[in-house]
């Protein structure tokens, strides 16, 4: 699984959602990438120093989705981007672009979001995507959570007041 946790505070640097998704992929796996998309991919990661003018978009973006190839034909891959909305515009951008190029190829992607307008990405997923809505928890779920993540065992009136102030929304409860 290659994933990323997108953040506002990080939403203007340039490629961190790549640089996440691309972070457990050791170099072995770009090694087979043409050197101008290598160079191009490596330096959006961070693992390479720029030579000259900075790498062009379409030179990361094809990197990218040859590296996905190249990860696919060696077992499935699940891309998981969690708060879809923050992803940095540079990383929506290249994998928007390997969304559309990628049909016939063992790998899904798993994005989560709140509710908001649709994002190039979603649209460049849409005849493919299924979407889920996720509600809030229940009172015995937001129990569960306490209990497990926490080891807290609130009073039953005190799980009731944290539910009604979170609306369920498990994060907020923890």
């Amino acid at each position: 699984m290659l994933a990323t946790r997108a953040s506002e505070a990080e939403a203007q640097l340039g490629f961190a959602g790549l640089i996440d998704l691309f972070a457990d992929v050791d170099g072995e796996a770009l090694a087979g990438l043409p050197a101008p998309q290598r160079h191009a991919l490596e330096v959006a990661l961070l693992r390479a120093e720029p030579t000259g003018e900075p790498p062009e978009p379409g030179a990361i973006a094809l990197g990218t989705l040859n590296a996905m190839r190249a990860l696919a034909a060696e077992r499935p891959v699940v891309l998981a981007i969690d708060d879809l909305p923050w992803l940095d515009r540079p990383s929506a951008e290249a994998v928007a672009f390997i969304t559309r190029r990628l049909e016939r190829d063992p790998v899904v992607f798993l994005l989560a979001k709140r509710p908001s307008r649709r994002s190039a990405l979603e649209q460049a997923l849409e005849p493919r995507l299924q979407r889920i809505e996720v509600g809030p928890l229940s009172s015995g779920a937001i129990r569960h959570l306490l209990s497990e993540r926490l080891g807290l065992s609130l009073p039953r009136h005190v799980l009731r007041r944290l539910v009604e102030a979170t609306e369920g929304n498990p994060l907020f409860a923890l």
